[in-house]
C-alpha cells in the first residue's frame, strides 16, 4: 500500500477482542465541531457494517463475525473509538486507514493514527487484505452493473411481513453507502474517483426490497462487503433467494 500522509503505529499489547482507533490532529489546523460530527459519523457507520460481517472472510465467516463499539472519545485534538468482540477480517486495517485518510482530507489534517490491537494479532504486518472478502454466499448472487445507475434486489426465501426484519437490509445499506462514499473499501490499484449516491427511497415489500443508487463509482470489492452484510443477515434476520446488482 502507499504511504499515509500521516503517522501510522500499531500497538500490539491489548487484550483479546479489542480494537482501538486514536486519531490525533494537527495543532495548527484542528477540526470544528462539523468536521468532528463528521468524523464521529464516519467511524459509527463502520461499526454498523463490521457489526454485520461487512468484513468477513472464509476464515472469519459473516455468521461469525462480529464488532461493537464501546466507547468513543471525540475532540479537537484527539478522537478515539474502541470496539469490542473484534471478530473480523485482517481487511479492517485497510479499511480503518482509508476512513481516517477520508478524515484527515475532508474534515482536517491528522498527525499521528494509533491503531491498538490484541497481543500476536499480526495486524500490523498484515497486507492489503481486502480482495479476501469475496466469499461464497448462501443464496444466488448476480454482479452485472451496466452503468452508473445501479439498482439492487434482494430477493426473500419467503414472504417477511414484518417490516422491522426488512428494515435491517436497508439500515445495513445505508450504513454501507456512507463508508463506500467515504473510500473506505477501496485499494491503491482503484483508479477512478470515489462517490455513490442513493437515487430515492427503497422499496420494500414482503417478497423483495429494491435499492437505488446513482453516480455509482466504487469497486466490486465495496459489494462485496455489503453482500457479507447481507450473508449474515440471511442467518441471523431472514434467508435470501437472491441479491442481484444492475
Amino acid at each position: 500500500m502507499s504511504p499515509r500522509p500521516f503517522g501510522v503505529r500499531y500497538v500490539e499489547d491489548g487484550p483479546v477482542g479489542i480494537l482501538e482507533v486514536v486519531v490525533r490532529f494537527s495543532r495548527i489546523s484542528p477540526p470544528n465541531d462539523e468536521g468532528l460530527r463528521m468524523a464521529q459519523r464516519l467511524m459509527n457507520h463502520f461499526a454498523v457494517v463490521a457489526a454485520h460481517g461487512g468484513l468477513s472472510d472464509t476464515a472469519v465467516p459473516p455468521a461469525s463475525s462480529t464488532l461493537s463499539l464501546t466507547a468513543e472519545e471525540i475532540g479537537p485534538e484527539e478522537s478515539r473509538w474502541k470496539f469490542e468482540g473484534v471478530r473480523v477480517s485482517p481487511a479492517v486495517k485497510v479499511v480503518i486507514e482509508n476512513l481516517v485518510e477520508f478524515i484527515h482530507r475532508r474534515v482536517a489534517s491528522v498527525s499521528q493514527l494509533d491503531v491498538i490491537v490484541s497481543r500476536n494479532s499480526g495486524l500490523a504486518r498484515t497486507g492489503n487484505a481486502l480482495s479476501r472478502l469475496r466469499i461464497q454466499t448462501p443464496f444466488r448472487y448476480v454482479f452485472e452493473p451496466q452503468a452508473s445507475e445501479v439498482v439492487l434486489d434482494i430477493e426473500f426465501l419467503n414472504e417477511v411481513e414484518d417490516s422491522g426484519v426488512r428494515d435491517q437490509f436497508v439500515r445495513l445499506w445505508d450504513s454501507w453507502l456512507y463508508v463506500a462514499a467515504a473510500g473506505g473499501f477501496e485499494d491503491e490499484d482503484w483508479a477512478g474517483p470515489v462517490r455513490i449516491f442513493p437515487d430515492g427511497e427503497p422499496e420494500s415489500y414482503a417478497d423483495e426490497i429494491t435499492l437505488f443508487m446513482d453516480q455509482v463509482s466504487v469497486s466490486d470489492t465495496a459489494f462485496d462487503v455489503l453482500v457479507n452484510g447481507f450473508h449474515k443477515l440471511h442467518f441471523v434476520a431472514a434467508p435470501l433467494k437472491l441479491v442481484h446488482v444492475y
